[in-house]
């Protein structure tokens, strides 16, 4: 059914130390696994399943958990995000934009807002 929202499951690829390693990314692995099963058996969904893998759900590096997720709920403002200081820089101002940016999560030329909007469910 086009029409009916789509079912996700998955979870998160980072950890933070002294903690569970592959919690999250086991997570994301068993829902790929349980796709494909179902998807062996032959099994027919009448909703799209949609695998999904979250970053920054752990980060304690910018002092707030669960980005991704706060993303994809709609729930986190470009704003907010925007204020998000790395604290491990010393001695050097960065923001999770800038990290983002860095690794490519960001790309050039596209606002926050519209990273957001793009998230949302």
């Amino acid at each position: 059914d086009k029409a009916a929202g789509a079912i996700g499951t998955g979870s998160h690829c980072d950890a933070i130390p002294y903690s569970g390693m592959y919690d999250g990314v086991l997570g994301v692995l068993g829902a790929i696994e349980a796709v494909n099963s179902l998807r062996e058996a032959g099994f027919k969904p009448k909703r799209s399943i949609e695998v999904v893998m979250f970053t920054s759900e752990e980060p304690t590096r910018f002092g707030i958990g669960c980005v991704g997720s706060r993303a994809m709920a709609g729930v986190l403002s470009a704003e907010k995000l925007e204020s998000y200081k790395d604290l491990t820089l010393e001695d050097k101002e960065g923001t999770f934009v800038d990290a983002a940016r860095a690794v490519q999560y960001i790309s050039d030329g596209v606002d926050t807002d519209a990273m957001l909007k793009a998230c949302e469910l």
